[in-house]
């Protein structure tokens, strides 16, 4: 992604519900953005980053190497941020392990069953890469939350959650997953 696209990307604050560091009015760009901003953080080697029109996967690189797919979906409390972009308030879900780890293998199932019809393949890794913008949800408490946190997976092999910028650590924090296989 070049510069311009970038500080695009880290400055748009377009979304009335205040969850705007990951928000870009063209979902693929923006789900090209995620993928290759935490990955950067995850510090892999990411090559030929490409955004699929034809999903899923949303996308598709070289992984260290390794022909992956990749799929990037957002978490959020949809609940709150309906009644947030309803109503004149905004209103934040109080999120605690429980709830993170209901949520994260929701959506980890939901995408597993997508996988099974991946186009572009085969590939000898499918990431799934999540990201939160969520009020509650910063970098220590997401942290205890997933310390003996595990998840289950059928097709995909690595699976990572990833929070808006942090400067206090320059870079956005991000988790990765241990997954068991189904």
């Amino acid at each position: 992604m070049d510069d311009e696209v970038r500080k695009a990307f880290k400055e748009n604050v377009t979304r009335k519900s205040g969850r705007d560091f990951w928000y870009w009015k063209d979902k693929p760009q923006m789900e090209f953005g995620v993928v290759e901003t935490l990955l950067e953080a995850a510090e892999f080697d990411v090559a030929d980053l490409t955004a699929r029109a034809d999903d899923p996967p949303d996308c598709e690189a070289l992984v260290n190497g390794v022909h992956c797919g990749i799929e990037a979906t957002e978490l959020v409390h949809q609940k709150a941020l309906k009644r947030s972009v309803s109503g004149d308030q905004e209103l934040h879900f109080v999120w605690d392990k429980q709830s993170l780890c209901t949520e994260l293998q929701a959506r980890i199932a939901r995408k597993d069953r997508g996988a099974a019809n991946a186009k572009g393949g085969p590939y000898q890794r499918y990431i799934l890469v999540m990201y939160t913008d969520e009020l509650f949800l910063d970098r220590l408490s997401v942290e205890r939350f997933l310390s003996d946190a595990s998840f289950r997976a059928t097709f995909i092999t690595d699976a990572f959650l990833g929070l808006s910028y942090d400067p206090s650590i320059g870079n956005c924090p991000i988790f990765r997953l241990r997954l068991s296989r189904e």
